[in-house]
């Protein structure tokens, strides 16, 4: 992900992965939400605790993406101080079955339309020359 406005786009989803950065902060807002939520709830009584449902939804759904990221399955969470583990290793250092690497943060194609390349365009590159054909003196090729 880019930038911070993409962080959380897809807090609720179970499919992609995400860093260890946006894992610890999702930890952080959850943990704030719930002491929050369990202050409130004294004063206000225990209807409150539905909110309960969407916060566990997206711990959840945050964990099984880190999982994703370090190549496992998003029921690894459920083993107890795994998330321990998921706050301090690195992910796949490349894409996966679950997902592109989140901290590349510009993928490299050179899988592109050659027609519509623009060169201008800062941070562009060039297709890579794939078949070359040696040309000898004469002119002949091969």
């Amino acid at each position: 992900m880019n930038n911070m406005k993409d962080v959380f786009r897809k807090a609720f989803s179970f499919n992609g992965r995400i860093r260890r950065k946006e894992y610890g902060i999702s930890m952080i807002i959850y943990a704030a939400l719930y002491i929050l939520l369990l202050i409130s709830m004294k004063y206000t009584g225990p209807l409150l605790g539905v909110v309960f449902i969407p916060m566990i939804w997206f711990l959840w759904a945050q964990g099984a993406k880190r999982c994703h990221d370090v190549g496992k399955n998003g029921f690894w969470q459920i083993i107890p101080f795994y998330f321990l583990i998921l706050l301090f290793v690195d992910g796949e250092p490349y894409d996966n079955q679950y997902g592109a690497n989140p901290k590349d943060p510009v993928k490299m194609s050179w899988d592109f339309d050659a027609q519509n390349f623009d060169s201008s365009q800062p941070g562009t590159f060039p297709p890579p020359i794939q078949d070359v054909v040696p040309v000898t003196d004469d002119g002949d090729q091969g």
